[in-house]
């Protein structure tokens, strides 16, 4: 069996504020891409965008500083989640075997 990974990217976006509809409205049709946080008197949104490879995060990354009137679109986080389901458990050792 082959292993699963997901990549979740936290990006912040700046829009002028009189833009900060549209561009609310752009990034919610963008695949992948969900809004967390939205501040319309400071034109900052935070997005969280789920992929399948990091080739996909940075597209979209791009996709989305290519957004009419976006001012700023800078990745803030990344994480890597994946799950094998060919790897073995890992267990504790024994505190008592360390050095050996």
């Amino acid at each position: 069996m082959t292993g699963t990974s997901t990549h979740y990217s936290g990006i912040l976006v700046v829009v002028p504020p009189t833009h900060f509809d549209d561009c609310r409205r752009s990034l919610d049709d963008l695949p992948g891409v969900e809004v967390h946080h939205c501040h319309a008197e400071s034109g900052r949104i935070v997005v969280v965008h789920e992929s399948a490879s990091l080739e996909e995060q940075e597209e979209r990354l791009l996709q989305i500083r290519a957004l009419p009137n976006v001012a700023l679109a800078e990745l803030v986080y990344h994480y890597l989640d994946s799950e094998s389901a060919d790897a073995e458990p890992v267990t504790a050792r024994d505190p008592q075997e360390h050095g050996r």
